[in-house]
């Protein structure tokens, strides 16, 4: 009685029907960003209910990814929660994210602002005198700062408020080598009693790319070297657990890694919350891979999972890159030749719209794509509507000879010499069964990628 009752799922893929005690209470289209289902108006307080999932992962043309190099497990393969709260409270009708959205325009050495939106809940009749409580403290429970306001809320409101947090001091920065994490404890209350309570992560960092001298932080220039990741594991296909998640980021801790790429989907929050402590710059993407389909709930759903991306995972200080599509010319060789006109319209427009709904909800990162070897890139122009040009290449694998990736690197930086390059993907595959004295191009021989792994070191 008086609560509000939510099923929030951090991921099923990739249509998502639920039925509660008979009747329907909500959908999502994705399979890869988290959601919030609202049972409360079909919960019965008369006894046991009833809650009935169906997820669907069939193909349908307007739902990314449709095609790419990875598998596309169905079902329930993230936690889910039972969440319930009062009648006020911080949304949870955002795109799946927390309520809480934390900037920090301005961080020097030794001091920093920072703003917090909050979207705020009034589902009474009434209108509302709340106290916000805003800490920011360190994982000793150390309190940097503390702010108290007071608010009105209107009925049946969803309110946004800005609070900020000025001239913040004796704070660690956060950075690979030093990844300092804080936290902003978020009190609701009415008339002396707790409503609602969030905790969120922060780090306080400066950071910029540069087209010549690369990568900084906190002024300091550090090299970028890392990989991809993607959400699975045999024998569990993507129904990874946290222990599975964090011993990935282990290992490539233990590598000597400092960048991770989320290919080509948002992943778990474990693997976020574990790039924030062990000092991992994070690019996150969307499932735009390979191809695009010219329709307007595609474009729909393209755009939703931009905001559910950049909602649900904004405080984490490890994010650095935005990303919104992988290789989306990959499939243009295999349709009609009187198709492509129209598809390259739409596929550079969709560019566009996405990249200004980026840089729209977060103006402090970077936007990246990442294209393959495809001289339509440059004849589109679509590699300048980022900011950063991600590259997979695969010199000496699929295609040249190793010394033809420097070559291809160089004459970008030459024709382009103002545009942010990154290597997003680079490799030559290898199965651990496979030996060789004599390794060759494609033999998929241990030897063969080692060579191909020193021949791009030196």
């Amino acid at each position: 009685k008086d609560k509000i009752v939510y099923l929030y799922f951090e991921g099923a893929n990739q249509v998502t029907e639920v039925h509660v005690n008979g009747k329907f209470a909500g959908k999502h289209i994705g399979g890869y960003s988290a959601f919030n289902i609202d049972l409360t108006p079909h919960l019965d307080a008369s006894g046991e209910q009833y809650i009935a999932v169906k997820v669907d992962n069939s193909f349908h043309e307007d739902i990314a990814p449709l095609s790419a190099d990875f598998t596309f497990f169905g079902g329930i393969y993230r936690p889910v929660h039972l969440i319930t709260t009062g009648d006020k409270h911080f949304s949870m009708s955002d795109h799946g994210g927390p309520g809480v959205y934390i900037s920090t325009p301005k961080v020097t050495e030794t001091s920093a602002d920072v703003n917090i939106d909050y979207h705020l809940k009034n589902d009474t009749g009434k209108p509302s005198k709340l106290r916000l409580t805003t800490l920011i403290r360190d994982k000793e429970a150390e309190v940097l700062t503390e702010k108290s306001t007071l608010l009105a809320l209107p009925a049946f409101s969803d309110t946004v408020v800005t609070i900020a947090l000025n001239n913040i001091r004796n704070f660690e920065l956060w950075s690979p080598n030093t990844p300092n994490v804080y936290y902003v404890e978020n009190s609701l209350m009415e008339s002396g009693v707790l409503l609602d309570h969030i905790t969120q992560p922060m780090g306080f960092r400066w950071f910029s790319f540069d087209a010549s001298n690369g990568f900084f932080i906190n002024g300091e220039n550090v090299k970028l070297m890392g990989a991809n990741r993607h959400q699975d594991r045999v024998p569990y296909g993507n129904a990874l657990s946290n222990d599975m998640h964090r011993q990935d980021m282990q290992l490539l801790k233990e590598m000597g890694a400092n960048f991770l790429r989320n290919a080509h989907y948002p992943q778990a929050e474990e693997i976020l919350r574990s790039a924030d402590e062990m000092g991992f710059v994070v690019w996150e993407e969307t499932p735009l891979v390979n191809e695009i389909t010219i329709s307007e709930a595609h474009t729909e759903n393209a755009m939703l999972m931009v905001k559910e991306m950049i909602k649900q995972h904004y405080n984490h200080p490890s994010i650095f890159i935005w990303a919104y599509m992988n290789e989306i010319y990959w499939a243009h060789r295999f349709k009609p030749e009187e198709e492509l006109p129209a598809r390259n319209a739409y596929t550079l427009e969709l560019t566009q719209q996405l990249e200004n709904l980026v840089r729209e909800m977060d103006p402090y990162r970077y936007t990246a794509i990442a294209m393959h070897n495809y001289p339509l890139y440059d004849e589109s122009g679509i590699g300048s509507i980022p900011m950063i040009a991600g590259w997979n290449l695969y010199h000496g694998w699929y295609y040249d000879e190793y010394q033809d990736f420097g070559v291809f690197m160089e004459e970008q930086h030459a024709k382009y010499p103002e545009r942010i390059h990154i290597i997003s993907e680079y490799g030559a595959g290898s199965d651990t069964r496979l030996y060789s004295e004599k390794p060759e191009k494609f033999d998929f021989t241990v030897e063969e990628q080692i060579n191909f792994t020193r021949s791009l070191m030196t």
